[in-house]
């Protein structure tokens, strides 16, 4: 995956999706980082990813961030797989 890769959040999210399905989170997690305007789609995919990993601990903080960082109303899906990690 190179570096400084422009992103939309359609291309990101189905590299994300595809990376985590395949078992490479690392590489999801670059693609994350690298899209320019993240969705609420490419949060819940994430967010999702983080989960079926265990990551449990690292979707807490994140949700934080988004939370606090974005003020944002965080849709349904997102807030129950961070329940589901507590």
């Amino acid at each position: 995956l190179k570096k400084n890769l422009d992103l939309t959040s359609t291309l990101g999210t189905t590299l994300i999706l595809m990376f985590s399905k395949c078992g490479n989170l690392d590489s999801a997690r670059k693609v994350f980082s690298n899209i320019k305007n993240i969705n609420d789609i490419s949060w819940n995919v994430f967010f999702d990813a983080l989960f079926e990993f265990g990551k449990y601990g690292e979707i807490l903080e994140l949700y934080e961030h988004v939370k606090d960082k974005y003020k944002k109303v965080l849709s349904s899906f997102l807030i129950t797989t961070t329940i589901k990690a507590c």
